[in-house]
């Protein structure tokens, strides 16, 4: 039997998508732009974290890559979620909240590239490479995916 998701409708999916991406790109633009003025000042952060300003011409963590390829991953990164938003239509509610919630991180990360020529980090955390919320949207977004995937899959398996 095959999961209802509110997501098979396409205009209310379409909605969605816009109003879950001008979220995370709201809120991952206004951090950045916050953070440079914390940078600025020098305001320092919690114990295991620091705020530091870091222009990331590379991918993620820390990988440097020529800006046009990194550009290109990216775009090729968002046109595969997207495909995979609008093509799927059984999947639990959690898989599409993954996606949106990942191409709102890709789609502010790109922002950054093709204004900026680079992205901009703050969060660091001793043992990661400097980050930002965008790169933190992708990966909560990519583990719902992942548990979307395997409540469909789980849900679609044959009963004995």
């Amino acid at each position: 039997m095959k999961n209802k998701s509110a997501f098979q409708n396409i205009s209310l999916k379409t909605l969605l998508l816009f109003l879950g991406v001008i979220l995370v790109v709201s809120f991952d633009q206004i951090t950045k732009y916050l953070a440079i003025h914390w940078a600025a000042i020098g305001a320092g952060g919690l114990n295991w974290i620091t705020f530091v300003y870091h222009r990331n011409y590379g991918v993620s963590f820390g990988i440097e890559l020529p800006s046009f390829l990194a550009t290109s991953l990216v775009i090729l990164f968002l046109i595969i979620l997207l495909y995979l938003f609008f093509m799927n239509d059984n999947y639990p509610n959690v898989y599409y909240l993954g996606l949106m919630i990942s191409i709102g991180g890709g789609f502010s990360n790109l922002i950054d590239r093709l204004i900026l020529g680079f992205v901009r980090d703050f969060i660091s955390i001793s043992y990661l490479p400097i980050f930002n919320l965008a790169d933190v949207a992708i990966v909560i977004g990519v583990s719902l995916i992942i548990m979307g995937i395997f409540i469909y899959n789980r849900d679609e398996s044959p009963k004995i």
